[in-house]
């Protein structure tokens, strides 16, 4: 688990001025989606193709207000290569929400989820995609050919489900999620947890699911929990706590790796990202005086600590590793590290979601939004282009 920012609820609004405007309201409607400024996403002349999703409000509106209700007008924008290209209204009659959580671009595609009394609706460039009973949170979504997977949690209560295309794969009523959809090779994995009944009170079991399979970690007798847990070619490897262990380690079949962990220290919550072939972990640790503080560790050693500041978001490949730390106040200054260089955020703006970074053509851009209710600005290695817009980023991705 991540210790998140109050500032995740932050919105942003985008220029229409130009832009295909799709009704979601009706799932039988079709029409031409990226119809705006380009011809459509792939034909940037760039190795690699900058996606960007905002959300759009009423000129003048304070966005700041009332950012939690689906009543209010505006609409979700999708930006390629800084161009806008398309509009979809947001709010309960759409069934598209402006929550950062619940969209997405996979593929060049924008993929929605919005969840009903009983019911998650699921939408594909704002035309209607699948639904399933049950209203879930959907927490991981990916694009496999023509297959649509998903990862979601209960709204109403314990239990997840992964399915295909809408249809069930794997479900629990009882349990809950310790590790996010990943791919591994051609297959897909997560983890997750389930309590059950024993003579001396409730006792978790952890598994692992690849593909169809599903392995239970909890056999090892010193197990004490398992924060994340990823295969790599089938085989789990897991962040876990260990009986008699004061530090996390990281289990890769008969190989064990003990994060080093300053004196002084104890982590409290931890993740685990690939870093070309290595392994990172994203965490924070608690100060004997009870502070916290966020760092990352690669391969076990400690690569970065930071003061009063949460790791909102992390990218990561094999040129490096970059994250987003958002302020603890609106006091205080955020800060962006670049593959070993630490940039002071500008003051009073905030990272929004897991999603606001990425590394695009060798220039890492971070959708920053503001707290006072002012424009958004791409940090672009120190560049700074501000959107004339009103309202929050809520995601970068590169494809």
């Amino acid at each position: 688990m991540k210790i998140r920012s109050a500032f995740f609820v932050f919105m942003l609004m985008a220029a229409s001025c130009g832009l295909s405007e799709i009704d979601g309201g009706n799932p039988q409607e079709g029409g031409g989606i990226w119809g705006g400024p380009i011809a459509g996403p792939g034909d940037s002349v760039a190795d690699q193709i900058c996606y960007m999703t905002v959300v759009d409000y009423a000129k003048g509106y304070d966005w700041r207000s009332d950012m939690a209700s689906e009543s209010v007008r505006c609409s979700l924008v999708v930006y390629v290569d800084g161009s806008a290209v398309m509009k979809v209204p947001v709010g309960q009659s759409r069934q598209v929400s402006s929550d950062a959580d619940m969209h997405r671009v996979v593929g060049g595609n924008l993929y929605t989820d919005y969840s009903e009394d009983s019911r998650t609706i699921v939408k594909k460039n704002s035309q209607y995609l699948f639904s399933y009973e049950g209203a879930e949170r959907v927490c991981n979504l990916i694009v496999s050919g023509e297959d649509v997977y998903t990862l979601g949690e209960s709204r109403l209560g314990t239990g997840f489900s992964f399915r295909r295309n809408g249809e069930p794969v794997l479900t629990r009523t009882n349990g809950y999620l310790t590790a996010p959809l990943r791919h591994d090779g051609d297959s897909l994995c997560f983890g997750f947890c389930e309590q059950i009944r024993s003579a001396e009170g409730p006792v978790d079991r952890y598994y692992c699911v690849y593909g169809s399979k599903v392995t239970n970690l909890s056999l090892r007798e010193d197990l004490k929990a398992v924060w994340d847990v990823f295969t790599s070619s089938g085989e789990p490897v897991c962040l876990v706590l260990l009986h008699g262990l004061s530090q996390p380690v990281i289990i890769h079949g008969e190989n064990m790796l003990a994060l080093n962990i300053p004196k002084g220290l104890t982590m409290i919550s931890g993740s685990m990202f690939c870093a070309g072939d290595r392994i990172g972990v994203e965490g924070v640790c608690r100060t004997a005086t009870g502070g916290l503080k966020s760092g990352i560790w690669v391969d076990g050693k400690q690569q970065v600590l930071f003061d009063n500041a949460n790791i909102s978001a992390v990218f990561a490949d094999g040129g490096g590793i970059c994250c987003v730390l958002n302020p603890m106040n609106s006091a205080s200054e955020g800060m962006i590290y670049r593959c070993g260089e630490i940039f002071k955020m500008p003051k009073g703006y905030s990272c929004v979601g897991v999603n606001g970074l990425s590394m695009i053509n060798g220039i890492l851009h971070v959708g920053l939004s503001s707290l006072a209710g002012e424009r958004p600005i791409v940090w672009k290695d120190g560049q700074l282009d501000t959107l004339s817009v009103n309202g929050y980023i809520s995601s970068i991705t590169a494809r």
